[in-house]
């Protein structure tokens, strides 16, 4: 990975840490709907850091592949304070999400969803990893 990739992706990630632990440490009842917001923005960023993370997994750089041991662990441990919550999806802001595509983006986007194509080995990964973290 490139050095300032690779410590954009280590900042962010104590970023989301810093925050985690500062609000995992209290109890679940003091825990506010700023905190459950950030919750829910930390395990949304950090799908997003994985996303950006592998293209990396299969190179042999053991510092990068312990960061993304780290980001799926935060990942899960954010995303069960939030299930243990009780909270459905009501914690997620009202911010509408939008992405603009170019011309190129869209078409391999419309491809992509009328005729999706196998399932690689990382998203055979993820999907484990997500039915081990959620309850199917």
């Amino acid at each position: 990975m490139a050095a300032p990739v690779f410590e954009d992706a280590r900042r962010r990630f104590g970023d989301y840490a810093l925050d985690y632990v500062s609000i995992q440490d209290r109890p679940l009842d003091h825990i506010g709907a700023r905190e459950m917001d950030r919750l829910a923005e930390i395990v949304q960023e950090s799908e997003m850091l994985l996303a950006q993370a592998v293209p990396f997994e299969t190179h042999d750089d053991p510092e990068m592949l312990a960061l993304i041991q780290r980001v799926r662990a935060l990942r899960r441990n954010a995303a069960r304070v939030l299930a243990a919550s009780g909270l459905d999806r009501s914690w997620i802001p009202d911010k509408p999400s939008v992405m603009s595509l170019n011309q190129e983006d869209s078409i391999a986007v419309a491809k992509a969803l009328l005729d999706p194509p196998e399932p690689n080995e990382v998203l055979r990964r993820a999907f484990e990893e997500y039915k081990s973290t959620v309850a199917l």
